[in-house]
């Protein structure tokens, strides 16, 4: 079964949606509004969170990412992106 559909049943279930007699649909629009309003808005203010601040062409150093010092051959200064 989709990870979606689980997340729905869940989601339907929490709210105390029925859809059989007697039927419940109140807090449908809820769930509608926070899966198709709130959710993606959310991707937002997460891309800044777990997106790195990198360039895409910096090379990737794992002794840099490790927590080490790196070394000389360290990414290029951003402000030659920015003349560019």
């Amino acid at each position: 079964m989709l990870r979606a559909v689980q997340m729905g049943i869940l989601a339907a279930e929490t709210a105390g949606v029925r859809t059989v007699a007697p039927c419940a649909f109140d807090q449908l629009p809820l769930i509608v509004f926070l899966g198709h309003c709130i959710l993606p808005l959310a991707a937002v203010p997460l891309t800044f969170l777990l997106i790195p601040d990198r360039v895409v062409t910096d090379p990737f150093d794992e002794d840099e990412t490790a927590g080490g010092t790196g070394g000389e051959g360290g990414a290029p200064d951003r402000q030659a992106y920015k003349s560019l």
